[in-house]
């Protein structure tokens, strides 16, 4: 029987390392869908100040983890998408039709299989993002600019997709720019 209550079970893919080449597609929802970065007008985002920090700590990723991509995004009222490339080395063999290959297996000690020194994985790349946003809204909110969030500003994961081909890319970068004018819709 469902109690609504986190079961500890993981979202993400089993045996799949999250650190190697390709393209994942996040989605990261604000807890109990606070609206907290703005509001849609005509099928456009129109973003508050704290959309705008949003905006600017999803643009420093790349800053951050220099070896990523930041490919599109989006941030809406209450959750953000973005799609985030991890290009493959000058020496790695092509993967036809932007397929990002098998899934790595885990080693006995947990880790993935890949080089030491690698890329830190996705969940690492979303936990830092949510920590900057947070701490950055907690201080303006503590000054009075922006309306205090009840609890906590993010759901505790993430939605993410491995993007397996080109077409799925184009599909999601679509869905990423036409995002404003599906709540648009949806709130009519």
């Amino acid at each position: 029987m469902p109690t609504g209550r986190h079961t500890g079970r993981s979202l993400r893919l089993p045996d799949y390392d999250y650190s190697q080449p390709g393209a994942y597609f996040v989605t990261i929802c604000c807890r109990r869908r606070f609206s907290a970065f703005g509001q849609v007008d005509n099928g456009a985002m129109v973003l508050n100040a704290a959309g705008t920090m949003a905006e600017h700590w999803l643009r420093e990723l790349p800053r951050k983890y220099p070896d990523i991509e930041l490919d599109v995004f989006c941030v809406m009222p209450d959750h953000v998408h973005f799609v985030i490339a991890i290009p493959d080395s000058p020496d790695a063999p092509e993967q036809g039709d932007g397929h990002t290959g098998p899934p790595l297996p885990r080693m006995n000690d947990g880790s993935s299989g890949g080089d030491a020194g690698q890329l830190p994985p996705l969940p690492r790349m979303v936990q830092w993002y949510k920590t900057m946003t947070t701490n950055e809204y907690i201080r303006r909110a503590r000054d009075g600019e922006w309306e205090p969030f009840p609890g906590k500003l993010w759901q505790r994961s993430f939605h993410d997709r491995v993007i397996r081909s080109e077409r799925e890319l184009r599909d999601t970068r679509r869905y990423v720019a036409e995002n404003p004018l599906r709540w648009s819709i949806r709130e009519e």
